[in-house]
């Protein structure tokens, strides 16, 4: 199943380079003058192994794909997220993912 997420993950942000880079855009996005994709993505928090394994395929995926990664760790706390996906806001990052918060039973939703 993880093999599943994490090819997807790779597939999403693949797709993202390409439909950014074909885009032309007005240059209002944080891309430095090389072209790169800047992607912020704040993970809720490491509470669980599945968690941990969706940050290492959300690093790898953006390695691989050359995609700029600014990752922020909410450490459980819904105001830290808030406050990392406004921070990307201000940065103009190209591309905002976040992770959502577990559903009452304790699984990812």
């Amino acid at each position: 199943m993880l093999r599943r997420w994490s090819a997807a993950v790779a597939a999403g942000l693949l797709a993202a380079v390409t439909v950014t880079a074909c885009g032309g855009g007005d240059g209002a996005g944080s891309g430095s003058d090389d072209g790169k994709i800047t992607l912020g993505f704040s993970q809720v928090g490491a509470e669980s192994g599945w968690r941990t394994a969706n940050t290492k395929s959300i690093q790898e995926s953006a390695k691989t794909a050359g995609i700029d990664l600014k990752f922020s760790d909410a450490q459980q706390k819904q105001e830290n997220q808030i406050k990392a996906i406004r921070s990307f806001i201000q940065q103009k990052v190209d591309i905002i993912a976040f992770s959502r918060w577990s559903s009452p039973a304790g699984t990812p939703s």
